[in-house]
C-alpha cells in the first residue's frame, strides 16, 4: 500500500554533505493527514534562523490511510519511512 509523506529539510541540506541532522517524526493528529500543519515549516525556518534549535530534519508521514492488518502506525511508519530516510 502506498502511502505519503512530506520531508522538511532545514536551508543549507546538501545530501553529497557529511552533515548528520537529528530528525523528528512528526505523526497528525486524528481526522488530519501529513499535509496539515503547514505553518510549522515557517516555525522551524524561525527557530532556526534564530539560534533557538538546530537545523533537523522533519519527516510527516500520513497516518491517516488503513487498515493496517494489526500493525500500529507508528510501527508502520518506522518500518517504512526510517528505511527511506536513512
Amino acid at each position: 500500500m502506498e502511502r505519503n509523506f512530506q520531508i522538511y529539510l532545514p536551508e543549507g541540506y546538501n545530501e553529497q554533505d557529511a552533515a548528520r541532522y537529528p530528525v523528528i517524526y512528526f505523526l497528525h493528529g486524528a481526522s488530519l493527514d501529513y499535509s496539515n500543519y503547514q505553518n510549522l515549516l515557517g516555525i522551524l525556518n524561525n527557530l532556526i534562523e534564530s539560534g533557538t534549535i538546530s537545523p533537523v530534519i522533519v519527516v510527516k508521514p500520513d497516518g491517516s490511510v488503513g487498515p493496517w492488518g494489526g500493525v500500529s502506525i507508528l510501527t508502520l511508519h518506522c518500518m517504512e519511512i526510517l528505511r527511506i530516510v536513512s
